[in-house]
């Protein structure tokens, strides 16, 4: 049975992640790569295609190039989004892109953990990370790493510059996409 992709859980934690490492790494770009791996699998879903939903996304080959690929929008949109915040975004084109490709090989790293449909060393066939039964176990995780990306977030006022406001934006569609999950049944 497929399940419906937890981008919304993997946020958090990837905040946890990604938070101690900002002034090395774009956080937004690292949280935005996660959302745009979980795109191939709710089109998959969506439009019934008859293919597993874990496909080239969730291979950490497909999974580094899309990061890349999201890294790099972002910088090449990082102007347009400062001006909407209300500030400068100083996005360098390569903390973009390495950023999403971080963020990108994380999501799928976690996913692997429960999800038999998954290869994340393609070619190589199967899953050797898989954890039977880890699903509810890692959308706890999620959840309770929601609220240390709080602390995180509150603790350090991380709302004054542009890459801050982006993140807190994520963080609140995260918290948005974990309770409508959980509301649906989803999770």
């Amino acid at each position: 049975m497929a399940h419906m992709p937890s981008t919304p859980f993997h946020l958090p934690p990837s905040l946890v992640v990604a938070w101690p490492a900002r002034h090395h790494l774009d956080v937004p770009a690292f949280l935005l790569a996660n959302f745009a791996v979980d795109v191939e699998p709710v089109v998959v879903l969506v439009a019934g295609l008859d293919r597993p939903p874990h496909g080239l996304s969730h291979t950490l080959l497909g999974a580094a190039l899309l990061g890349a690929v999201t890294g790099w929008l972002l910088w090449l949109a990082s102007g347009r989004l400062g001006r909407l915040l209300g500030g400068s975004y100083d996005l360098t084109r390569r903390s973009a892109v390495s950023s999403g490709v971080a963020g990108a090989l994380l999501h799928v790293l976690i996913d692997a953990l429960m999800h038999a449909d998954q290869q994340p060393f393609l070619p190589v066939e199967g899953n050797p990370l898989l954890l039977s039964g880890s699903g509810p176990v890692l959308h706890l995780v999620g959840a309770v790493a929601f609220v240390a990306a709080v602390v995180l977030v509150v603790r350090d006022r991380a709302w004054r510059t542009v890459p801050e406001r982006l993140t807190v934006v994520l963080l609140a569609v995260s918290l948005l996409g974990m309770a409508g999950a959980a509301a649906l049944g989803l999770v």
